[in-house]
């Protein structure tokens, strides 16, 4: 899981899933970045069949507003380099980047020999307010701006949601996931999804997706990816979206099953990889 990813290079959220014996990029392997966000020019990639997403995308959790506007987990993260910014003598950035989300890690009670964990994204107290310029007169115009903005919109949240908690349950059988969303104080999430990116070709092989009701199975080689909703979650809805998103490991198509019932919004997902 990576909790604050570096945007244009990777994805916040569940980013890796891997089985013994089975090829690596036949779940994920590493998230999907892309295009949204600042990233200098050193970063940038080499010309692609396919141009990345505007949006990156990992395993994770997407939700909508009061407003109607969609949002995704995978787009939180770091937008700034610590080559750019000044280290002190702990090698950490003098200036760091304020980021959206506060993370809390917590192990649970396993049963025989299956890992259970909670991964919590608390949204920051700090509003994001934008930058002025520097040459507006006034002392500490960016602070005073900053609270303003902080005394009219109260609302903590990122869009609207002000807690994300992810619980994983990890065993011999596969994994399992319940993502739970809390909205932000005078705020309110209309709808809940989840996003999990499918394998469609490595660049030389191709695989075979297959949906039904609530459940896709990915055959790949020898191996099969499955992906299905908790079958107590009604409500939820699956699309396969057409377009293609690449990384390193060839080309995914993104699977989102959402829920607009605004009174549940929790999802609970579970995956599989055999030969």
């Amino acid at each position: 899981m990576d909790t604050a990813a570096q945007m244009g290079q990777d994805a916040t959220g569940f980013v890796r899933l891997h089985r013994s014996g089975i090829p690596e990029e036949t779940a994920l392997s590493t998230g999907i970045a892309g295009l949204d966000g600042e990233i200098p020019w050193i970063f940038y990639r080499p010309k692609q069949t396919i141009p990345a997403p505007l949006i990156p995308a990992a395993i994770g959790p997407t939700w909508r507003d009061e407003h109607g506007a969609w949002y995704r987990l995978a787009n939180y993260g770091r937008r700034q380099h610590e080559v750019f910014h000044a280290l002190d003598v702990e090698g950490q950035p003098l200036n760091a980047e304020r980021l959206h989300w506060i993370n809390e890690l917590s192990l649970l009670e396993s049963q025989e020999e299956d890992l259970s964990f909670s991964l919590s994204y608390i949204a920051s107290p700090q509003p994001k307010a934008y930058p002025l310029d520097p040459n507006t007169p006034g002392a500490n115009v960016n602070e005073v701006y900053q609270r303003a903005i902080s005394d009219v919109l109260p609302r903590p949240g990122n869009g609207s949601a002000e807690r994300i908690e992810e619980i994983y349950q990890i065993g011999m059988e596969g994994t399992t996931v319940t993502w739970k969303l809390n909205s932000a104080e005078a705020a309110e999430i209309t709808a809940v999804g989840v996003t999990v990116p499918l394998l469609v070709t490595n660049g030389t092989e191709q695989s075979t997706i297959n949906s039904e009701g609530s459940k896709v199975t990915v055959n790949y080689g020898h191996a099969k990816y499955t992906v299905w909703a908790d079958e107590s979650e009604h409500g939820v809805e699956l699309e396969m979206l057409p377009g293609r998103m690449p990384n390193r490991n060839g080309h995914y198509q993104l699977a989102q099953w959402t829920r607009k019932d605004k009174q549940e919004i929790t999802l609970r997902f579970s995956l599989t990889l055999e030969q």
